[in-house]
């Protein structure tokens, strides 16, 4: 599935563009499938997530951040691993920064 029939908009690929989206499980799990790193997704960071998943929990995660969910122009998602892990396992929906149409080469 391409990255604008998640979002449900059209993408133009000629600019980044910054919004904000609410992540929810569903949509976090599809975003991690097309996560840029495989190495990365099998070896994260698990207390970071476990931390992340307590706060959403608790109601204590602040939204949106500085930080984004971010996708290169090839629609891989480049940025946001643990924030969308810890959205899938806490079963919460949170408002993040959302940036598409990011060069690859940025996040090598």
């Amino acid at each position: 599935m391409s990255l604008y029939k998640m979002m449900d908009k059209t993408i133009d690929y000629n600019q980044p563009t910054i919004t904000c989206i609410k992540l929810t499980p569903r949509k976090a799990k599809k975003f991690i499938s097309t996560y840029h790193n495989r190495y990365r997704l099998d070896h994260y960071d698990r207390e970071i997530v476990k931390r992340f998943v307590k706060s959403m929990k608790n109601g204590n995660w602040k939204h949106p951040t500085n930080s984004c969910i971010a996708f290169d122009m090839n629609n891989k998602m480049i940025d946001g691993l643990h924030r969308c892990l810890a959205v899938v396992k806490s079963g919460v929906t949170i408002q993040v920064a959302f940036v598409q149409n990011i060069k690859p080469q940025i996040y090598l």
